[in-house]
């Protein structure tokens, strides 16, 4: 929901995936980005690749939940990026794995829990490095409270879309909207 947010008030995301059958709302991942190798994101081919899809001027966003694990090549790539780290109580992403099908790396509650102390562990090292953070908790906008996304969009030099935020947070006109 973040990343849609951030895509309906201006910023670029390329070829992102849209709605599918796992999420009416599309996850907003740019998969051409993502099989983009380490040496590939140092010599200038995510930047290639963007204005193949499209970009001209302004933000642009790049979504992936594995970009904790990758941050160093990133940051070093684009130093000047603003990272928005998306948060979730601990238990509520341990039990979103165990029921989703394709979240099949543990069949059990602890090995789960373990997977994400390791991306807590790499928030932190982001932080320490002295990164543009900025964390979201998607359970405040979702429960009505927007103040947090729309500081994070204006943060992003972004224009805040009231209508076509709260069109996007219900779910009967959300896919009709990408």
């Amino acid at each position: 929901m973040t990343a849609g947010i951030i895509y309906l008030c201006g910023a670029f995301g390329g070829n992102i995936n849209g709605p599918s059958k796992r999420d009416d709302g599309g996850m907003f991942g740019n998969t051409e980005l993502r099989l983009v190798s380490a040496m590939k994101i140092m010599s200038g081919e995510i930047e290639r690749l963007v204005e193949e899809q499209g970009y001209k001027e302004g933000p642009w966003f790049y979504k992936d939940t594995t970009l904790c694990r990758e941050w160093t090549i990133w940051s070093s790539a684009f130093p000047n990026a603003k990272w928005i780290i998306v948060r979730r109580e601990k238990e509520d992403i341990v039990f979103s794995c165990m029921k989703t099908g394709y979240m099949n790396r543990f069949n059990k509650e602890v090995g789960w829990r373990s997977w994400v102390d390791a991306y807590l562990h790499e928030f932190e090292k982001m932080k320490s490095a002295g990164l543009d953070m900025t964390e979201v908790w998607p359970t405040k906008f979702i429960e009505g409270d927007f103040s947090e996304i729309r500081e994070t969009v204006e943060k992003l030099g972004l224009k805040w879309e009231e209508e076509k935020v709260m069109n996007f947070m219900n779910p009967e006109l959300r896919g009709s909207l990408l």
